[in-house]
């Protein structure tokens, strides 16, 4: 780290807000250290977005096993088959209205436009979900952006398209 406090580089106030907030997580966190390192990154991305300070780039997360997004109560897991390439989320769980889920192509600045969401009932529980799917027919191979939104909380996760195929991503909130 530095040396003395004169060694360190200034910042504002805002950011030294943004600073001791993140220091008091990682204190708390480190009981805890399976979500530490998201829930660091998300108050760490919260707390510059709010001061203006930096554009936060997106937690890259694995495709072969789930994983918890603590600060908006989802866990987001693939199901990828062989196919032409079709990228679909089915949004499951108590609290699955209240998530916003989009996602950017490698090649977009902007999400992508969601033609339609449907709301369905898995065959075997019975519980509700909704199907929610694009109009796109070719998804580009690259690292694709998913955000997802809970109130006043975004959470950027990026995962990598590294072969076609038909990938359903499967949300779970509560």
């Amino acid at each position: 780290m530095f040396a003395s406090a004169q060694d360190a580089p200034e910042v504002d106030t805002c950011a030294e807000d943004a600073i001791a907030v993140i220091a008091d997580l990682v204190t708390d966190a480190a009981e805890d250290s399976m979500g530490a390192i998201q829930l660091i990154y998300d108050a760490a991305g919260a707390a510059l977005r709010e001061c203006g300070q930096a554009e936060v780039d997106a937690t890259p997360i694995p495709t072969d096993e789930a994983y918890s997004v603590l600060s908006v109560g989802c866990v987001v897991g693939f199901d990828i088959k062989r196919g032409t390439g079709d990228v679909r989320f089915t949004l499951y769980g108590e609290e699955n209205r209240s998530v916003l889920v989009d996602i950017i192509a490698p090649d977009k600045d902007e999400p992508e436009a969601v033609a339609g969401q449907l709301d369905k009932e898995f065959i075997d529980t019975g519980e509700l979900y909704i199907h929610q799917y694009y109009t796109r027919s070719k998804w580009p191979l690259g690292t694709y952006i998913i955000m997802l939104e809970k109130g006043d909380e975004i959470v950027r996760l990026s995962f990598d398209m590294a072969r076609e195929g038909d990938y359903n991503i499967y949300v779970y909130c509560v």
